[in-house]
């Protein structure tokens, strides 16, 4: 991702959301940028767009490629939906309080298919 990248190769967070949004307004069913949107508003603090971001993918199938999204894109989503709904459950400090890092943004890929912990 964009905003991963070290200041001196140009990553840089603020324009890698930009970029992201920028992606889907030009495709609105493109999973990757809708995922990588989701994962910079995680990042940023702003949970109300991170579930809008991951229910889009979940819900709106690419229109071309679709075995991606049925076999990576979408079973993604649902694993970071449901992080983030195990991070807000009751008793839980919540995902801002318990930091980025409890929530894994990649999931464990087998034979092209995401693997479930």
């Amino acid at each position: 991702m964009y905003e991963e990248l070290p200041w001196f190769l140009r990553g840089d967070q603020e324009p890698a959301g930009e970029h992201f949004l920028k992606a889907i307004s030009l495709d609105d069913h493109y999973a990757p940028a809708r995922l990588d949107l989701g994962k910079w508003y995680v990042k940023h603090g702003r949970p109300q767009e991170v579930e809008k971001e991951f229910i889009k993918v979940l819900e709106m199938p690419p229109l071309k490629k679709r075995w991606i999204w049925e076999r990576i894109h979408r079973p993604q989503a649902k694993i970071l939906l449901r992080q983030i709904a195990v991070a807000e459950s009751p008793g839980s400090p919540g995902w801002k309080n318990q930091g980025i890092d409890q929530i894994q943004f990649f999931p464990i890929c087998k034979d092209r298919r995401v693997v479930e912990r």
